[in-house]
């Protein structure tokens, strides 16, 4: 199984549990690190290398197959913590600089809290 989730009757995806998440050989591992990056948006290599059953230069190795294969916009990439770029999604259409800055100025202008944790989910 090289695929990391699977799409729902509803059209949503499902995340492989961590004990799934084990069970893929390494090239399914670095494809789901990729989903689960891009719907999670940050984690911790300790994180990381627990959910995938891996040391953590392992994930680093995985992190750079990302980043040199897949142009993974990482805005932060260290031991303390891994997060992607606003606006980037595996396996979907990426947002455009005008729509990033569209999403802020709207997160920036509401004062309702769950609109605003909504619209920061598109991200």
């Amino acid at each position: 199984m090289l695929y990391s989730s699977h799409v729902s009757i509803e059209g949503g995806v499902k995340l492989l549990t961590n004990e799934e998440a084990r069970k893929l050989p390494s090239a399914g591992k670095i494809v789901d690190l990729a989903n689960y990056l891009s719907i999670v948006r940050t984690s911790t290599a300790n994180q990381l290398a627990e959910r995938y059953d891996v040391s953590r230069a392992t994930i680093f190795r995985y992190l750079n197959v990302l980043y040199d294969v897949l142009n993974v916009p990482f805005v932060n990439k260290s031991g303390i913590g891994i997060r992607v770029e606003n606006g980037w999604w595996f396996g979907r259409k990426q947002l455009e600089d005008f729509q990033i800055k569209a999403l802020n100025r709207a997160i920036e202008e509401t004062d309702d809290d769950q609109q605003k944790e909504d619209l920061r989910s598109i991200f």
